[in-house]
Protein backbone atom coordinates (compact mmCIF):
# COMPACT_ATOMS: atom_id res chain seq x y z
CA UNK A 1 0.00 0.00 0.00
CA UNK A 2 1.53 2.80 -0.89
CA UNK A 3 1.96 6.83 0.92
CA UNK A 4 -0.51 7.95 -1.81
CA UNK A 5 -3.45 5.90 -1.07
CA UNK A 6 -3.20 5.53 2.53
CA UNK A 7 -3.04 9.45 3.04
CA UNK A 8 -6.54 9.30 0.42
CA UNK A 9 -7.75 6.71 2.77
CA UNK A 10 -7.14 9.09 5.72
CA UNK A 11 -8.53 11.83 4.53
CA UNK A 12 -11.93 9.99 3.32
CA UNK A 13 -12.32 8.52 6.86
CA UNK A 14 -11.80 11.67 9.09
CA UNK A 15 -14.09 13.01 6.86
CA UNK A 16 -16.38 10.39 7.15
CA UNK A 17 -15.84 10.62 10.90
CA UNK A 18 -16.78 14.59 11.34
CA UNK A 19 -19.97 13.82 8.97
CA UNK A 20 -20.96 10.93 11.76
CA UNK A 21 -20.38 13.44 14.47
CA UNK A 22 -21.85 15.97 12.70
CA UNK A 23 -25.45 13.65 12.28
CA UNK A 24 -24.82 12.46 15.80
CA UNK A 25 -24.83 15.64 17.39
CA UNK A 26 -28.08 16.56 14.92
CA UNK A 27 -29.64 13.79 16.09
CA UNK A 28 -28.64 15.03 20.68
CA UNK A 29 -30.15 18.21 19.88
CA UNK A 30 -33.00 16.86 18.12
CA UNK A 31 -34.05 14.29 20.75
CA UNK A 32 -33.43 17.21 23.40
CA UNK A 33 -36.07 19.64 21.44
CA UNK A 34 -38.70 16.63 21.80
CA UNK A 35 -37.83 15.79 25.40
CA UNK A 36 -38.10 19.36 25.95
CA UNK A 37 -41.73 19.98 23.66
CA UNK A 38 -42.78 16.75 25.78
CA UNK A 39 -42.27 18.82 29.05
CA UNK A 40 -44.22 21.62 28.09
Amino acid sequence: MSIKILKSFMKKYSYLGQELDNKFDELKAYNKQKEDKQHC
